[in-house]
């Protein structure tokens, strides 16, 4: 059982060294749209949350128009940010 295994890896090492495909890389134009798309899908992400969290809040504890103003606020300063931090880690 134990040659078995030594062949399997063997078999696979060899293969692994025989084989020329290289991993896909994303650059130029594509790498730009995909940082940009992530980047807002981060910022409107965290927007739609704090107006979702604000709604349920409002309505379930009664604090109308407390959390519909100020958790929306929220989720603009944390989109903001973690869009800005996406931005900033593709130079990285």
């Amino acid at each position: 059982m134990g040659g078995d295994l030594d062949d399997l890896k063997s078999k696979i090492s060899k293969a692994r060294q025989d084989s020329h495909i290289e991993e896909p890389s994303v650059s130029g134009p594509s790498a730009e749209v995909n940082t940009g798309m992530r980047a807002a899908s981060e910022f409107f992400g965290a927007l739609f949350a704090g107006i979702l969290c604000g709604y349920l809040l409002d309505r379930y504890l009664g604090v109308a128009p407390l959390g519909i103003i100020l958790l929306p606020m929220l989720g603009l300063g944390l989109g903001a940010y973690r869009a800005n931090n996406t931005l900033n880690n593709k130079n990285k």
